[in-house]
């Protein structure tokens, strides 16, 4: 069973994988067309992306800033992380492109750079996490080594 912390990331990212499909349906509808007058064109709301914009405030609170770029890698979770920012970003600049052309949701435009946002504090929050691990192993072999320096008897040889 996981910890509460799981239980309320994996909500968060439900909320986001749903964001992502409302998304889509925006983009895919343009805002001048009859048959989003018709239908009622589901989009992205102004709350959607407040709302992602505050967890990815609450989630960079707990994290030193940046002082150097963060490579991918690491862990397979990181290396995900990583690939997921760069297929959103390459989205946001297909949408960029779709709405020099036509006319976009400026909501829908705002909820991709925060999920590109998110997407890239994730992976360094793993990244973070997988150094601090590193350090622990490496200080936990450290003292081992220490404690059977001094623990192993001395034999002379001569």
């Amino acid at each position: 069973m996981g910890s509460p912390a799981d239980a309320d990331t994996d909500a968060m990212l439900a909320r986001i994988q749903n964001d992502l499909f409302d998304l889509g349906a925006d983009l895919c509808t343009p805002e001048d067309s009859g048959r989003a007058a018709r239908k009622g064109a589901l989009r992205i709301a102004a709350a959607q992306v407040a709302r992602l914009e505050r967890e990815i405030d609450r989630m960079n609170a707990g994290l030193k800033p940046l002082d150097s770029f963060i490579l991918p890698g690491g862990t397979p979770a990181a290396a995900y992380l990583h690939l997921a920012r760069t297929i959103v970003r390459r989205a946001e600049r297909l949408a960029c492109a779709l709405a020099a052309e036509e006319k976009v949701n400026a909501d829908a435009q705002r909820a991709q750079r925060a999920q590109r946002a998110q997407r890239a504090q994730r992976a360094q929050r793993a990244q973070r996490a997988q150094r601090a691990q590193r350090a622990q192993r490496a200080q936990r072999a450290q003292s081992g080594m220490k404690r059977a320096e001094t623990s192993v008897p001395s034999v002379s040889l001569w």
